[in-house]
C-alpha cells in the first residue's frame, strides 16, 4: 500500500503522518517500521533490504520515505510502484513540494493520496478556532480574527502561539492582550501584498520579487492573495486547479497573475 501525503501545510500533514504511524503500531504490535532519508544514497539500498527482509513475529512493514525527490521520478517509480498495492508493505511518503508533472504517479490509484494545501478564508478561521478549543483557550471574536491574520497560512506558527496562550487559563483572550504580547501583522509583507493587488504590472512584479526574497512560501502568498484580491477570484480559481492538477507550480501562477 502506498500512502502519499503532500502539500505546503507542514503542521497538518505531519499530524496526519504521526496518526498513521500510531494506528499502524496499534494494529501490528510486532511490525517493522523504518525511516529512510533518500537524500543519502546508502539509505536507498537500506530500503530495498528492509522491504525484502522478513520478521518471525509480524510480516507487516511500514517504510517512511523522506526526500523522495532526491532520487528522481524514474528511480522513485521503480522503488514504490511494485509495492503500491501490497497488503503486506505500507510505504508512507510525506512531501512539502514535489513537481507533480514528474511525480504524479504517486497520487494515482491504488495509492491513497491526500493533499494539505494552506487554508485560507473561512476554512483558516475555523482551523484557528478549533485548535484554540482543543487547548481550552477562549478567544474573543477580535482575537480570533487577529490571530487568523497574523499567522495567515502559517499553521506551525499558529499552534506555537496557542501553546503560549494556555497561561490565560479560563480567561477570555482578546485582541488587545495579543497586541500587548507583541503580536502584529507584518507590515512590510502586507504593504507589498497591497502593491501586488493594486499597482501597475511592473510594480506588482517588483513587489512579488521582494516578498519571495523574504522567504515567504509561494503557496502561502497565493492563498492570501486569493482571499483578498476579490476582483481576480475567477483567475485564482483557475490557477488553483492548474496547481492541484500538476500543470503549474505556485511560483509560476503568482508570476502569471501579477503580470496579467
Amino acid at each position: 500500500m502506498l500512502i502519499f501525503l503532500h502539500g505546503p501545510d507542514d503542521y497538518r500533514r505531519n499530524r496526519k503522518k504521526l496518526a498513521i504511524l500510531e494506528e499502524f503500531r496499534k494494529r501490528h504490535s510486532g511490525s517493522w517500521v523504518g525511516v529512510f532519508d533518500l537524500e543519502e544514497p546508502e539509505n536507498r539500498e537500506g530500503l530495498r533490504n528492509f522491504l525484502a527482509g522478513q520478521s518471525i513475529f509480524d510480516d507487516a512493514k511500514l517504510a517512511v520515505l523522506e526526500n523522495l525527490s532526491e532520487v528522481g521520478p524514474a528511480a522513485a517509480r521503480e522503488l514504490v510502484e511494485p509495492i503500491a498495492d501490497s497488503a503486506r508493505v505500507t510505504v508512507l511518503i510525506s512531501e512539502n513540494s514535489l513537481p507533480m508533472r514528474q511525480f504524479g504517479f504517486l497520487a494515482r490509484h491504488p495509492a491513497a493520496a491526500q493533499s494539505f494545501e494552506l487554508l485560507s478564508g473561512r476554512q483558516w478561521e475555523e482551523f484557528v478556532e478549533k485548535e484554540a478549543e482543543t487547548r481550552s483557550i477562549r478567544l474573543e471574536a477580535g482575537a480570533l480574527s487577529f490571530l487568523s491574520r497574523v499567522y495567515a497560512g502559517d499553521s506551525w506558527g499558529l499552534v506555537t502561539e496557542l501553546e503560549k496562550l494556555r497561561w490565560f487559563g479560563d480567561r477570555a483572550v482578546g485582541a488587545r492582550e495579543l497586541q500587548a504580547a507583541g503580536l502584529e501583522i507584518p507590515p512590510n509583507v502586507w504593504t507589498l501584498l497591497s502593491l501586488i493587488r493594486d499597482a501597475s504590472a511592473g510594480q506588482r512584479l517588483a513587489a512579488l520579487e521582494q516578498v519571495l526574497a523574504r522567504g515567504e512560501p509561494p503557496a502561502k502568498l497565493f492563498n492570501i492573495l486569493a482571499s483578498s484580491w476579490t476582483e481576480r477570484t475567477a483567475a485564482f480559481a483557475s490557477h488553483d486547479r492548474a496547481v492541484k492538477s500538476g500543470k503549474l507550480e505556485y511560483e509560476e501562477t503568482l508570476l502569471d497573475l501579477v503580470l496579467s
